[in-house]
């Protein structure tokens, strides 16, 4: 009976650390993404939205609301 019973031990033992080892990894990629997202957010509170300048102001943002090709004057 001893004899079955290290091999059992020996195979919980490194099942057990196999876990640990992932759940160690787990914890630095989400902590990773944690830093990473609380910065993001951060950066657009910091900075808002109304300081985006528009490039293309002549533009409309609705389709087919301007004419097609060069009108005359």
């Amino acid at each position: 009976m001893p004899k079955t019973i290290v091999p059992a031990i020996a195979a919980l033992w490194l099942a057990l650390t196999a876990i640990a080892a992932w759940s160690t990894i787990a914890f630095a990629i989400a902590a990773l993404a944690a830093v990473v997202l609380g910065a993001a957010l951060l950066a657009s509170a910091v900075t808002g939205s109304g300081s985006r300048r528009n490039l293309y102001p002549n533009t409309s943002k609705h389709i087919g609301s301007q004419p097609l090709g060069r009108t005359s004057p």
